[in-house]
């Protein structure tokens, strides 16, 4: 582990809790800031963790216009850390996802392609496992 001296990289699936808000820096740097759930299991007992993500530029206007709330997304990114001092003086801290790269889970229909895509082609063996056609997996 000698050459991982710095690392931070999350990657998280869960569902968005609220639609992206979009805001704009003074500069015209564009900022989304959304939270999603996601699920964990520890003990037998599954627990909802809500956390913070932050999407900048191109990518947060993206977010902004093609993710909605209770949708699947997955997210790459690392933690960012947030530091204020509160009206009352005391010393605030905030972790945050800072977002690199989003992608649509299930029901991604709201951007369609010229192409309409196809669904696979699912097959049956003699023991009645089902399977994808070699032919039509993309990789």
């Amino acid at each position: 582990m000698e050459g991982l001296k710095n690392f931070n990289k999350v990657i998280l699936v869960g569902r968005l809790t609220q639609t992206p808000e979009l805001r704009y820096t003074p500069k015209g740097a564009a900022v989304a800031r959304m939270n999603i759930a996601v699920n964990q299991k520890r003990n037998k007992k599954t627990e909802t963790l809500f956390i913070d993500v932050i999407a900048l530029n191109k990518l947060a206007e993206f977010c902004s216009q093609y993710f909605k709330k209770g949708k699947g997304i997955y997210i790459e990114g690392g933690l960012s850390m947030k530091k204020w001092t509160a009206e009352d003086k005391t010393e605030k801290t905030k972790i945050e996802v800072l977002a690199d790269r989003v992608s649509f889970l299930e029901g991604s229909e709201e951007i369609q392609t010229p192409v309409e895509r196809q669904k696979p082609t699912v097959k049956q063996n003699e023991d009645g496992a089902t399977f994808l056609d070699d032919d039509e997996i993309p990789f």
